[in-house]
């Protein structure tokens, strides 16, 4: 049984090599049954096996997902409080040029102070990509300066400034990170390094 939501061609082409890859084991005998659903754009798609004696569900973009979930709700809406459904506690991240951060207490706490700083910031996502326990995703941050922020005084100035993030994932969970920014483009746009000519 085979059933396909929202289909188009290049989905279609998924969807119909995943069926195939969970086709009937010849060695084992065993029956099975694969649904393949595919949300809009493809952003999560679930290959359902049905063995006879029940069924396993195996998500092929779980860490693309927890990734999205994450941006919208701790880069956008700057929710801290459930930050374990994304972290492990042990975690490592290391904002490039900038500090390492060891242990989510550590990481809520800077992030809480960049969120002070900057009250409506939000990050649009550019690119993400995922393979195996590794994600990459680019896209920029824009929000104005309402704070003290890493030695700089509030400006009041709005700016915007790129980010490039690689993740490493342990147990479905973000386990550290490395964190690249437009350091210069930012200071430069708060007043914190003059424009040269």
């Amino acid at each position: 049984m085979r059933e396909l939501q929202d289909a188009n061609p290049r989905r279609g082409l998924m969807a119909d090599f995943l069926a195939d890859a969970a086709g009937a084991d010849p060695e084992h005998k065993c029956p099975v049954d694969a649904i393949i659903r595919l949300g809009p754009a493809c952003e999560r798609a679930m290959l359902v096996i049905t063995h006879s004696d029940g069924a396993i569900a195996v998500s092929i973009s779980q860490h693309e997902s927890l990734i999205r979930d994450y941006i919208e709700a701790v880069f956008n809406r700057h929710e801290l409080d459930d930050l374990g459904k994304y972290w492990v506690e042990d975690l490592s991240s290391h904002w490039m040029g900038q500090e390492s951060l060891h242990g989510l207490p550590a990481w809520r706490d800077a992030m809480a102070a960049f969120f002070t700083a900057f009250p409506g910031i939000t990050y649009t996502l550019e690119d993400l990509f995922v393979a195996g326990d590794r994600s990459v995703w680019r896209g920029h941050w824009r929000g104005t300066q309402r704070g003290n922020w890493a030695g700089i005084a509030a400006s009041g100035k709005t700016a915007e400034w790129s980010a490039i993030i690689i993740g490493r994932f342990a147990d479905d969970k973000l386990k550290e990170d490395w964190v690249e920014y437009d350091r210069l483009g930012l200071y430069r746009q708060l007043g914190a390094i003059p424009l040269i000519g």
